[in-house]
């Protein structure tokens, strides 16, 4: 019930984080594009009218990681000189853009501890509404692969991933039992998603979340306890790769993804190959989401077309964005990478034990997501973008208080030499 009170609201932001907790998950109410849930219908709208109160107000507005876009814009301009579907070209750039103000306008929206304590309280309600949904709903009922809120299983463990994070939010301090629950219930559900992908992105995050823990707890020797963790976890893939009683052990045992491995992993690599022979034809790519919609490689789709997407955001960006769309890419995450061990250096800085499984879960997840974008396309995942402008606004918030104990440091001198004086 306490959480429930901090629900209260009293800011019109706080209806909007209700809004982006409760709405942005539902996808299964149909719109006029699969990939499209209500909430990015409305918020077009709200977005619309928080950038104009900001340009009228004065605030300033942020442009983080803009090079990098620039980058990645450039080969998508680039890419659409060879490229037979500009309308699907145009659209996707203007979901680009969309996304990427989207996390402008909420590093300025999210400016205070409290912002992101209401943000993740809501998030995790938002999250048992999805859980509850999923296994209600009679549409949901029967299906192999799991799609709860979502129109598509994958989407629904990137959500799931996202929100591993957030229960790391020092708004839930001290309910071990509530994100215990929590955690298993939301396994379980990456687990009846079928996707093989999360189950590995989970593994590498949860490791680099522990790495990140380490180092805020102990300090030091970050890379000694880290190359350790790495090599036990490369020891336990290799022994479960190297015998083949494990592997029919995972198959039996979960038939949603590791029954579906070889079938799936043999897939990508057919995609993947007819990738790069587009892409030695056309080096500046062909325009974003355009192999899709014009290159048959004989796999099949919903559309019959023989056309399938080429899961994977560095594929996808090189073969429809050219080399310089994949260098704005991988530009964009080191940036990102910066800011997370820019994030997690502050936490320390500010000495704020609260902080750091939080500042551990968030570099987790990116490292979760990276993980997930080798065979998955996710830079459109709206959940990835709010993720990237909750660790903004968090290292802003901390950057700030660190400044502030740094002057009350370098002040106390100064006071006590005066009350000496004073004194005598």
């Amino acid at each position: 019930m306490t959480l429930l009170r901090r629900l209260r609201v009293a800011q019109s932001k706080h209806l909007y984080f209700l809004l982006i907790a409760f709405l942005l998950p539902i996808y299964f109410i149909p719109t006029f594009r699969k990939g499209l849930s209500w909430f990015h219908v409305v918020n077009v709208v709200i977005l619309a009218g928080y950038l104009f109160a900001f340009v009228r107000q004065g605030r300033v507005l942020r442009f983080y990681f803009l090079l990098p876009m620039l980058i990645y814009l450039m080969g998508s301009l680039l890419g659409m000189f060879a490229s037979q579907a500009i309308g699907i070209n145009l659209y996707t750039l203007g979901q680009d853009l969309y996304l990427y103000l989207w996390f402008v306008a909420l590093c300025v929206i999210i400016e205070s501890q409290d912002d992101i304590d209401y943000l993740a309280t809501a998030w995790m309600f938002g999250c048992v509404m999805v859980l509850a949904i999923g296994v209600l709903r009679p549409s949901g009922l029967g299906i192999v692969r799991e799609e709860f809120t979502f129109r598509n299983p994958n989407r629904a463990a990137a959500y799931f991933i996202t929100t591993l994070g957030m229960l790391c939010a020092p708004a839930l301090s001290g309910r071990r039992w509530f994100r215990f629950g929590l955690t298993v219930l939301i396994l379980w559900a990456v687990w009846t998603t079928g996707s093989l992908a999360s189950f590995i992105s989970i593994a590498v995050g949860a490791l680099m979340g522990l790495s990140a823990m380490l180092y805020l707890r102990r300090g030091g020797f970050w890379v000694v306890r880290q190359g350790g963790i790495m090599l036990l976890a490369a020891a336990l893939v290799y022994t479960s790769v190297a015998f083949s009683d494990v592997q029919a052990l995972l198959v039996r045992g979960v038939p949603q993804s590791f029954g579906r491995a070889p079938r799936s992993l043999a897939t990508r690599q057919q995609i993947w190959q007819e990738g790069l022979e587009t892409f030695r034809k056309h080096p500046l790519g062909i325009g974003p989401a355009s192999f899709l919609q014009t290159v048959n490689i004989g796999l099949g789709s919903t559309r019959g077309s023989g056309a399938l997407e080429l899961h994977s955001d560095y594929i996808a960006a090189l073969v429809e964005r050219g080399v310089i769309g994949l260098a704005g890419f991988l530009f964009f995450q080191l940036l990102i990478v910066r800011e997370v061990l820019r994030l997690i250096r502050l936490a320390l800085q500010a000495g704020r034990r609260d902080l750091h499984l939080w500042a551990a879960g968030l570099a987790g997840v990116v490292a979760a997501y990276f993980t997930y974008s080798i065979t998955h396309e996710a830079l459109h995942h709206d959940t990835l973008w709010l993720l990237l402008a909750v660790i903004m606004a968090q290292s802003q918030i901390l950057a700030v208080q660190v400044r502030a104990q740094i002057s009350a440091r370098a002040a106390a001198p100064s006071r006590q030499l005066a009350a000496t004086q004073a004194g005598a």
